[in-house]
C-alpha cells in the first residue's frame, strides 16, 4: 500500500499541471454573479503592497454605460514575488477585494463590495462575493477573453 501511494504521489509530481492564470494587466474578464452576466473587469497593476500586488480595476456594467473602481489584492507566492513579472505570467494564487471595491450584481446594480475572495483558475477566477447591505453571499466567476 505504501509503495502504491508513493508511486501515485511521484506520478502526480511528474504530470505537468496547468498553472492558474494570474491577473493579467489590461486583459478583459467577463464577470458572472450567480451565473448571470454582471459586466467586464479590466485590472491594471497599481503597486506592490507587501505580501500582495494591488490592482486597480475598472468594472463596467452589462451595457458599458457606467463603470466602478474595484481594487484587488493578488497574493504573492514563493517564486512569484515580483508584481511586475506576475502581471504577465501564469501562477497559482488567490485574489481578494481591497477596502475600496464597488461592482455590479447579477441585476446590474452598482454596489459596494463588502468582501470578495476568489481562487484563480486557468483562464479566470471563481469564488464568493458579498455586497454591503445584503445578507447573502453570491458566487462570482470571471473568464478572460
Amino acid at each position: 500500500m505504501k509503495k502504491l501511494l508513493s508511486f501515485a504521489f511521484a506520478a502526480a509530481m511528474i504530470v505537468p499541471s496547468s498553472a492558474a492564470m494570474a491577473l493579467t494587466e489590461g486583459a478583459a474578464f467577463e464577470v458572472y454573479v450567480n451565473d448571470d452576466f454582471a459586466g467586464t473587469i479590466y485590472p491594471y497593476l497599481y503597486k506592490d503592497a507587501g505580501k500582495a500586488c494591488l490592482y486597480v480595476s475598472e468594472w463596467y456594467n452589462q451595457g458599458y454605460l457606467i463603470s466602478e473602481e474595484c481594487d484587488l489584492l493578488e497574493r504573492k507566492t514563493k517564486g512569484y514575488l515580483s508584481c511586475l513579472g506576475n502581471s504577465y505570467i501564469n501562477f497559482p494564487t488567490t485574489v481578494a477585494s481591497d477596502v475600496y471595491c464597488r461592482g455590479f450584481n447579477d441585476w446590474g446594480l452598482s454596489l459596494q463590495i463588502e468582501y470578495m475572495h476568489v481562487g484563480e483558475h486557468y483562464d479566470g477566477f471563481a469564488g464568493v462575493v458579498k455586497y454591503a447591505g445584503y445578507p447573502y453571499v453570491n458566487t462570482i466567476e470571471a473568464w478572460e477573453y
